[in-house]
């Protein structure tokens, strides 16, 4: 287990050097962010602007154009769906289309290439049919895992925690299959399960590994927030300076986090396949993460 980690811990570290390459990389989830919130705010605004809560009685005093989503019960159906369900489906195919883009980025690097933004898009586009059909696909899993978790049942929260992992591992590399491959959703993701089902106990430490590096990242944030917060009344400018400039760091670290995620992938998913080895990673730390199988070709070890 600690093994595992350790060599998490490298494999960021190789990761980083990558991306110190081609810093544009970073653009790609940036991006994202920024559509989401567009996407959430345009469908959250009508409601907004409407004072709606699905639970008062009176009519408030609105817009004509807003004032029918207020008024009858078929309007909280239509607020349930606005505001829960269609976000979903977009905010996920958002997250693999620029997830997609930076993985193109990715494979270019480490195949010493020299990518650009356009490079990203490009491919992203031109995968955009398969790319789709993945997002729909994951993002109904994401809904059905969010309602086995439940609310205030242990038993149910940890099943779906393990089911949400169970997921994260079998589809691992279905992006980068995707893109490399061009393969369908459904093939995209049985090609993943494929690299991982013979050490998919190995893949599950490496897949926490990654994870758990990034809370001593997260440090500095409850630091300045718990800062903040003691000084709130006494210095009250100084603690809201604080506080945004905490967000803004734990914005920043969630970019890093989610680009070296990508790059790792793409990485692994090259050595997975019998590739050389990828531009700027040592053998030793891939070979220490793979294993060669019966068949002569590496699984995830």
């Amino acid at each position: 287990m600690f093994e595992k980690i350790e060599n998490s811990w490298k494999l960021a570290k190789e990761c980083w050097r990558v991306l110190m390459l081609d810093k544009e990389m970073l653009a790609f989830p940036f991006m994202a962010f920024i559509s989401s919130v567009l996407v959430l705010g345009t469908l959250a605004y009508p409601f907004w602007a409407s004072q709606f809560t699905g639970v008062s009685g009176t009519v408030p005093s609105v817009a004509p154009e807003v004032l029918p989503l207020a008024i009858d019960g078929s309007s909280m159906m239509l607020g349930w769906l606005l505001l829960t369900i269609v976000p979903t489906y977009i905010c996920y195919f958002i997250m693999v289309f620029f997830n997609a883009g930076l993985t193109t980025c990715a494979f270019i690097r480490l195949c010493d290439g020299d990518p650009v933004l356009k490079d990203g898009f490009a491919m992203a586009w031109e995968r955009l049919p398969k790319l789709f059909a993945y997002s729909v696909m994951a993002a109904t899993i994401g809904l059905l895992l969010r309602m086995v978790k439940g609310r205030n049942n242990l038993l149910r929260s940890l099943l779906g925690a393990t089911l949400d992992l169970g997921w994260r591992v079998a589809s691992f590399f279905t992006v980068p299959t995707i893109i490399a491959e061009d393969k369908g959703a459904i093939d995209a993701l049985k090609r993943s399960g494929q690299l991982v089902k013979r050490n998919w106990g190995e893949a599950l430490t490496l897949e926490i590994g990654f994870s758990v590096l990034a809370y001593p990242a997260m440090v500095p944030f409850f630091v300045l927030v718990g800062f903040s917060y003691s000084i709130g009344q006494s210095l009250p400018i100084i603690s809201a300076v604080l506080v945004t400039i905490a967000f803004v760091y734990m914005f920043i670290i969630s970019l890093v986090f989610s680009t070296l995620d990508a790059i790792a992938k793409a990485a692994l998913y090259m050595y997975a396949k019998g590739e050389e080895t990828p531009e700027g990673f040592e053998p030793a730390l891939l070979d220490s993460i793979f294993r060669q199988t019966n068949d002569g070709k590496p699984s995830l070890a």
